[in-house]
């Protein structure tokens, strides 16, 4: 289910202006929204579940009434009924719930502010009589840039928690310490920087580190510079395209534009990440992403099922607990690798990890209770993994094979051979709308059934 902005500011039934001015608000559930002078965004308040609302900026034009600009407190809504969305006599902008207590401000009373006006370039400014900004939404984003805005070394561009929720998630574009436009996985067991490559230098990902600089932006013709060397162009660069660059809620980060002649939808233009499982964290805790004919999906391995079915990025449970000191067997899973976490990779050969047979990197995965399961890369001597944690699992990776640890009490059980399948279990998603009330709001996503719901899929094992 899908529901428009409060006010389609493309309607002639509402009322066009780009300023408030002090004393003046927008009622949540009136008709009303600031508009800009050139019509291209609108602000007001955005309907995010039943009876709670978001004070947003969208695009006019937009066929997806979930694609947003810039929204205020993200992950505070407020009530459908008698919240407001004013400009004091003191000068500040508020959001206030129903209850009058605010729940957002742009903190600039005292300052002479005496007008708040959306521009053409899709930015809120709260401005005193000379016209001089004293607070703009350009610096404080929240998944997107648009053309003008800057990235700079206080920005945290967050992603969206889930297709068409306007909630934080767990994926973050920053300046790291070095300086490197980054993209990290924040979530709630582990973080990890993983865009660009973590295991290339500086220099081989066409970056440049410890510049006194931090500042990056995207033009209106599609161009994208940063003061680390990143440069990209959007595949349709040139002018008179509406544009964004959003931090999407997969962890990648994509360029868009707007179709305005083919009914107002997003093309993707140019992406981070090419290949979708290379995102951190996209499966969660134990899950395996791999590549079906209909694109990407998430799996577990025999003896794990999906943590919470419509949420893949909470992963997979075991269905069975690991005693240090037990008998243990291990199940192979072929072609797939759980990149990182590896708890003991050094680059001595004469350490036995690098170039050391199967049986020696099995005998130190065996040795380690904090040890889940290895990856071994065939191939006369093999290369061992030890993995203290298994995340960001996938496939198919030729040559590459992952032991996992399972009790030989349970091996029985479930069904267990020396080989693990995988087992692709409603991927797919929607979202649910559940009650709010307040200033708060619950929606989840909920499993939607698919061809692939409930499917064994044995991994070939090449002989």
């Amino acid at each position: 289910m899908t529901w428009p902005p409060v006010a389609l500011a493309a309607s002639g039934q509402h009322r066009r202006r780009s300023n408030l001015w002090r004393g003046d608000s927008i009622i949540v559930g009136g008709d009303d929204a600031l508009v800009s002078p050139n019509g291209d965004f609108s602000c007001g308040f955005h309907r995010v579940a039943t009876n709670a609302y978001v004070l947003a900026i969208w695009f006019t034009a937009s066929a997806d009434p979930h694609t947003l600009a810039w929204a205020a407190s993200r992950d505070t809504p407020v009530n459908g009924m008698g919240s407001r969305a004013e400009l004091l006599g003191d000068g500040s902008l508020v959001l206030q719930d129903f209850d009058g207590r605010t729940v957002w401000s742009t903190a600039t009373s005292g300052t002479g502010a005496d007008r708040a006006q959306l521009l053409d370039t899709g930015s809120l400014v709260v401005s005193d009589a000379a016209g001089r900004a004293l607070w703009q939404s350009f610096d404080w984003p929240t998944d997107t840039i648009l053309p003008g805005q800057l990235i700079t070394r206080r920005s945290r561009i967050v992603s969206a928690r889930a297709r068409g929720s306007t909630s934080s998630g767990y994926y973050i574009l920053y300046f790291d310490s070095f300086n490197i436009l980054t993209i990290m996985y924040d979530g709630p067991e582990t973080n990890l920087n993983y865009w660009p490559n973590a295991f290339k230098t500086w220099y081989e990902n066409g970056r440049m580190a410890f510049n006194s600089t931090r500042l990056a932006s995207l033009d209106e013709r599609g161009r994208f510079s940063s003061s680390d060397g990143l440069r990209f162009e959007a595949s349709d660069v040139g002018p008179g395209v509406t544009r964004r660059l959003t931090l999407d809620y997969d962890g990648n980060l994509r360029a868009y534009s707007l179709d305005v002649a083919g009914g107002g939808t997003w093309r993707a233009t140019w992406a981070a990440i090419l290949r979708p499982c290379g995102v951190h964290g996209i499966c969660g805790r134990y899950g395996v992403c791999t590549y079906l004919l209909d694109g990407p999906a998430c799996a577990c391995p025999q003896g794990f099922v999906p943590a919470d079915p419509g949420d893949w990025s909470k992963g997979c449970r075991r269905l069975f607990d690991l005693r240090c000191g037990e008998d243990v067997r291990f199940a192979e899973l072929p072609n797939v690798d759980y990149w990182g976490f590896d708890f003991k990779l050094l680059a001595d050969k004469n350490s036995g990890i690098f170039n050391v047979s199967f049986e020696k990197c099995r005998q130190i995965c065996l040795d380690d209770c904090n040890c889940e399961g290895f990856g071994y890369k065939k191939g006369g001597n093999g290369k061992c993994y030890p993995k203290v944690a298994l995340w960001n699992g996938r496939g198919p990776e030729p040559k590459q094979f992952m032991y996992l640890k399972v009790p030989a009490r349970v091996w029985k059980n479930l069904n267990m051979s020396s080989v693990m399948s995988l087992r692709y279990d409603g991927h797919a998603c929607t979202k649910q709308e559940q009650n709010a009330s307040g200033s708060y709001y619950i929606s989840r996503l909920v499993r939607r059934g698919s061809h692939r719901h409930g499917r064994w899929v044995p991994v070939h094992v090449p002989s």
